[in-house]
């Protein structure tokens, strides 16, 4: 552990790379409750591993075009003297590639990357990334088609019915009563007893708690394509 509070700065700074990934990961995965142990060494992992391609990368760059980078051996051999010169390149480099860094740990972290790299379970596993993806019952549904628009019916403990277009719902992986979803577009009701239901008027949005509902209907509809001008 850094014992100065420069070397404390450092140490929290290339941290960057990997709170990203987490903070991505937190807003687009199932929520998945890990210990602090876990978190952290996905946090460093996933830092150190960002930071090792940016310098891999560095380090290409260096051999190629040698003139345009830091003279890394007069930076090893005298530091100090070296950044007293050299300060404003260095700066600039450092940021740059912890810039870098920091975005392409963000950009792993998105859905699109995390099923490719969900295949490698060893990475995987410690990423916090596992082979087989931890979803609720809705979250399977909800998210198994993900270019249509999905149609949620909803049958409530007291036999009422509601019906919309899905907005958002609980990312918590387990099926517990304490979340919501909620509807958007016309929100269809149907009252206790009745055989029709109807779309109530001015209202555009709904929160339905899941320990209210009985049971859910799912459909998926396809997305209608965006309109062209006809001239």
């Amino acid at each position: 552990m850094p014992t100065t509070a420069l070397g404390l700065l450092l140490f929290t700074v290339l941290l960057l790379p990997g709170f990203a990934f987490t903070l991505v990961q937190e807003r687009t995965a199932p929520d998945r409750k890990f210990s602090g142990f876990r978190e952290t060494v996905s946090l460093v992992f996933a830092s150190v591993v960002a930071n090792l391609v940016v310098l891999c990368i560095f380090a290409g760059i260096r051999i190629a075009v040698p003139t345009s980078t830091p003279d890394v051996g007069a930076l090893v051999a005298d530091p100090e003297a070296f950044a007293r010169v050299h300060y404003r390149e260095l700066a600039a480099w450092g940021i740059g590639m912890l810039l870098v860094a920091t975005i392409g740990a963000a950009f792993v972290a998105t859905p699109f990357v995390r099923e490719r790299v969900r295949q490698i379970p060893a990475l995987g596993t410690i990423l916090g990334l596992p082979h087989e993806p931890f979803l609720s019952g809705w979250g399977r549904m909800f998210s198994e088609q993900p270019k249509a628009r999905v149609y949620v019916g909803c049958s409530l403990e007291d036999g009422s019915y509601i019906g919309g277009y899905l907005r958002s719902w609980s990312r918590a992986s387990d099926d517990l009563p304490d979340r919501d979803l909620t509807l958007t577009g016309s929100i269809t009701y149907r009252a206790p007893g009745a055989e029709e239901g109807s779309v109530l008027p001015s209202v555009g949005g709904m929160i339905i708690s899941a320990r209210r509902i009985m049971s859910i209907t799912v459909s998926y509809v396809e997305a209608k394509p965006a309109r062209t001008d006809p001239r």
